[in-house]
């Protein structure tokens, strides 16, 4: 087959859920298909990523995004109907690239990430499109209203709104939509009338994110996440400001890492090279997850799947989570987590995991083995070809 990618970032370096997710599915693809990519850019400097996506994509094009000019759409388009990310993310020059690549190139397949792209190929008919929402948008802004603030909330709450009508419209207008956990579906009433909705979800490179080390400091605990990220940045606060210090009364020596990119000052403010730590962006994730006794993953706005989470415990680290962040997960099953949506009872969970080895060791051969029977990409990539190829049908 020959698929094109419609992408809104560039899917190089794969950090953050929607490169990661998108890079794999290109990586995978390309040993037995022929893969296109046509991506927005964010700057210039973007393009020396070409020659490593060039390994798996035999044609590249990216279109120079012009912030000045996406907010000046969005200021536009505000009395539409239009979700301001969707507004944010058109533009004419990329119709007319995505118009002429589909044009000039037989595609049996156009896989379209993230619902801000829908807008490039929701009128074609002559080939299978495929629209990857990964997560349902509707659902993640609902949840995270109550957690909004003053000026930010009323922001917020108009982009829901549009948004929870424009989501199922888009979804009706592609052959097929995708979501990366069924949790969302089922969650989100708007989506769960559609009938043509597959469930694709991550996996984890089980070789790279392995069990390093049998050693751990039982003080230390971690998070991961990019802080640009509303439900990260907020996980951080919420614990920090309500279940570390609960968990510091009881283990006066306990670090906390927070570790990712685009930390704001807020977060800056709250390292204070005793206890709390903030690295910024690192080259590699596991040298943190290594030695760590756990990681921690307080989110409370989450939809879909956690790549922190699967990675953690792919290393065998135990995690404690709220319930929210792991819903996804299958149930029934032995997996190494340990939930609780309250503050106190969450901190009892860290405190746990510090202080009782044998219940760690358990936890630590639980996340290994879920892992290792769940976060396969090879598995998931053939879910994504059966999608294809039954639209070829």
């Amino acid at each position: 087959m020959k698929i094109l990618f419609l992408t809104s970032r560039l899917p190089y370096p794969p950090y953050g859920g929607d490169k990661l997710r998108v890079f794999n599915f290109i990586k995978y693809l390309s040993v037995r298909h022929t893969v296109h990519l046509l991506s927005f850019i964010e700057s210039e400097e973007e393009k020396k990523y070409l020659g490593e996506l060039g390994k798996y994509c035999a044609r590249i094009e990216t279109v120079l995004l012009r912030p000045a000019d996406s907010y000046v759409k969005c200021l536009l388009l505000s009395p539409t109907a239009v979700p301001f990310q969707v507004a944010y993310y058109r533009d004419g020059r990329m119709r007319k690239k995505a118009d002429e690549m589909m044009s000039s190139e037989k595609y049996d397949g156009i896989y379209v990430h993230l619902l801000r792209m829908a807008q490039y190929a929701q009128e074609r008919r002559d080939v299978n499109r495929v629209l990857d929402l990964t997560d349902s948008l509707s659902l993640s802004l609902f949840r995270s209203l109550r957690y909004r603030k003053h000026l930010f909330y009323l922001f917020y709450l108009l982009e829901w709104l549009k948004v929870r009508r424009y989501e199922p419209e888009a979804v009706r207008s592609f052959d097929r939509a995708l979501l990366i956990s069924d949790a969302d579906l089922s969650s989100e009433k708007a989506l769960a009338s559609e009938k043509s909705i597959s469930i694709i979800a991550n996996g984890v490179d089980l070789e790279y994110f392995k069990p390093l080390s049998n050693s751990y400091d039982d003080n230390k605990i971690v998070f991961v996440g990019n802080l640009h990220s509303f439900p990260n940045r907020d996980a951080v606060l919420y614990f920090c400001g309500r279940i570390f210090p609960a968990v510091r009364d009881s283990r006066p020596g306990a670090s906390f890492y927070i570790v990712g990119s685009n930390p704001p000052e807020k977060i800056k403010k709250l390292a204070d090279g005793k206890n709390i730590f903030v690295t910024g962006p690192v080259e590699d994730t596991r040298v943190h997850l290594r030695d760590a006794a756990a990681l921690v993953c307080p989110i409370r706005a989450a939809t879909g799947m956690q790549n922190k989470v699967m990675e953690a415990m792919a290393m065998g680290l135990p995690v404690v989570s709220t319930t929210i962040s792991t819903q996804w997960m299958q149930p029934g099953r032995e997996t190494g987590v340990l939930t609780s949506d309250s503050p106190e009872g969450f901190a009892e969970n860290v405190v746990k995991v510090m202080e009782d080895r044998p219940l760690r060791e358990r936890l630590s051969l639980m996340s290994r083995r879920y892992a290792e029977g769940n976060f396969n990409w090879e598995d998931n990539i053939k879910d994504l070809e059966k999608v294809f190829e039954g639209g070829i049908k």
